[in-house]
């Protein structure tokens, strides 16, 4: 999927930035595989803990 995006947006932009739920280690393996790292760790009001994950495609 995320190499679909890329292809479609790379031209435009140079990386991508989403974020997962920490207690999702599926996830955050499945995006650290493609290339994605974290920059920020942060917890929202119900509390629930949040990785921000970039993926800079110019370095990639």
């Amino acid at each position: 999927m995320y190499q679909c995006y890329r292809s479609t947006y790379e031209k435009k932009f140079d990386f991508i930035i989403t974020k997962i739920a920490t207690n999702n280690t599926r996830s955050i393996r499945a995006h650290q595989r493609v290339g994605f790292v974290e920059i920020h760790q942060f917890t929202d009001a119900l509390p629930m803990d949040w990785s921000i994950v970039l993926w800079h495609w110019v370095k990639s």
